[in-house]
């Protein structure tokens, strides 16, 4: 037996591979809530979301073998969920909705001059609109970056792009959102 806790999650998957399968149920612990957390911000059914966090671990299982465990296993994992919601939203086109306390957590690191830190409940609903008016390809980054709170790196390898192209991506999304809430104060 094994001190889970000591373990990363590279190492957590290697001894999984190697030792004992069921230790699986380890690696549910350490990112269901996080993934139903970021598949949230995209599909606002908890059924779909389910549906989504369950064949996330199922294709994880099935394909823990082709892990390279000298990558990250967070970006890996949120690699399987990214894709099987982008699938889903392929489908069907959802919304991302702010509350107001992701707001006060909101880290934006640009020079979106927001009037109050987004405690203004019209502003939270002005922001949640502008958003959800990115397009897809600036939104996924974005909300990596400032919702989910994932480096450069770990974007890049979820969504298989150049780091310098995902700071392009959330630099040209952050001025869209700078653009729309301008629009706002006038």
């Amino acid at each position: 037996m094994i001190n889970v806790e000591e373990k990363t999650d590279e190492e957590l998957v290697v001894y999984i591979r190697e030792e004992n399968k069921e230790y699986f149920s380890y690696i549910l612990d350490r990112y269901e809530s996080k993934l139903r957390r970021y598949l949230y911000k995209f599909i606002h059914d908890l059924d779909d979301v389910d549906d989504l966090l369950q064949n996330t671990f199922l294709n994880a299982y099935i394909n823990l073998q082709s892990f390279n465990s000298s990558k990250k296993f967070s970006s890996w994992i949120y690699r399987i969920a990214h894709n099987l919601a982008i699938n889903l939203i392929k489908k069907n086109k959802f919304t991302i909705s702010i509350d107001e306390n992701e707001l006060l957590a909101f880290k934006l690191e640009s020079k979106i001059s927001v009037k109050k830190e987004f405690q203004n409940k019209e502003l939270s609903d002005q922001l949640s609109k502008a958003i959800n008016k990115l397009p897809e390809k600036y939104k996924v980054p974005f909300v990596l970056k400032y919702f989910e709170d994932r480096s450069y790196e770990e974007i890049s390898d979820i969504l298989r792009k150049p780091k310098n192209t995902v700071g392009t991506m959330i630099s040209r999304a952050k001025d869209i959102l700078k653009n729309e809430l301008d629009q706002y104060d006038r």
